[in-house]
């Protein structure tokens, strides 16, 4: 994957998206990630991989309240309801 962090002259979300149908759910993800696309690169954890545990790590990394959200549903879909509301409460209000 050393080749996604070399280019850069190209969109992220459309390169992404390319991927992602490719069904190269790591590459497509480093391209979201990349490009600060962190809403698509949870969407890709999630629905893709399908690793809450990868999520909160990433939550944890770029501090971002719709990735915050984004877990916490994943994590009350899960079942996993403590830690959902654990997480909703830690968010800014609107």
């Amino acid at each position: 994957m050393d080749y996604i962090n070399r280019l850069d002259n190209f969109d992220g979300s459309d390169f992404g998206e390319i991927v992602v149908k490719a069904q190269l759910y790591e590459e497509a993800f480093a391209v979201f990630k990349k490009f600060n696309l962190n809403v698509q690169a949870v969407n890709v954890l999630l629905y893709n991989i399908q690793s809450i545990k990868r999520v909160v790590e990433f939550a944890f990394f770029v501090e971002e309240d719709a990735v915050w959200s984004l877990l916490g549903n994943a994590q009350h879909e899960a079942g996993m309801v403590d830690d959902a509301i654990e997480l909703f409460m830690r968010l800014k209000p609107a």
